[in-house]
């Protein structure tokens, strides 16, 4: 199998909040639905935890955090995601989805996270040898806390909207 062997997996409109745990997801993301994009997972207005697991290989994101998402990643493992040329992510994060990311290794994506949410909680994690950058903000900053890196394009965390202000920068202390 190579990327975009299969699908997506998609959460949508979910009343209870559902999980993936202790699994290995690779060589998704075909588009298969309108909107949902190239993701090996979509979730849009869906609680979704995700805890030890590895996704890798995914055709462009690995996991897509759309409007109305609500997730939670924990000790995974993200990594060779973005085979398609181009803004790609481990993690792309939507303005109107809130997520916490902790203690997961981001490795060998375009971006590891790329976000333009508010409300995404990015702490103790590891990004090594993310071709773009490591972390990638857009809109909005969110909170970042003690995530290391290495070897990554961008070692560091990208800031890049005339929206940020030094009280953004400095709210997460």
């Amino acid at each position: 199998p190579s990327p975009s062997a299969w699908a997506q997996i998609y959460f949508e409109n979910t009343r209870e909040p559902s999980s993936i745990a202790n699994a290995i997801i690779r060589y998704g993301g075909f588009q298969s639905r309108a909107n949902y994009g190239n993701s090996m997972i979509s979730i849009r207005h869906a609680e979704v935890s995700i805890d030890n697991v590895v996704i890798e290989q995914a055709f462009a994101n690995g996991i897509y955090a759309g409007e109305g998402a609500k997730i939670i990643i924990n000790n995974s493992l993200v990594q060779d995601n973005g085979q398609e040329e181009g803004n790609q992510a481990g993690v792309a994060i939507d303005e109107q989805a809130e997520t916490e990311i902790k203690n997961t290794r981001f490795v060998n994506n375009d971006y590891g996270i790329r976000s333009s949410s508010p409300r995404a909680d990015i702490e103790d994690n590891l990004f090594i040898g993310n071709r773009a950058s490591a972390i990638y903000l857009s809109l909005h900053p969110g909170i970042t806390i003690n995530n290391d890196g290495y070897g990554n394009a961008r070692n560091g965390i990208v800031f890049s909207s005339s929206r940020f202000s030094t009280q953004d920068l400095n709210s997460a202390d």
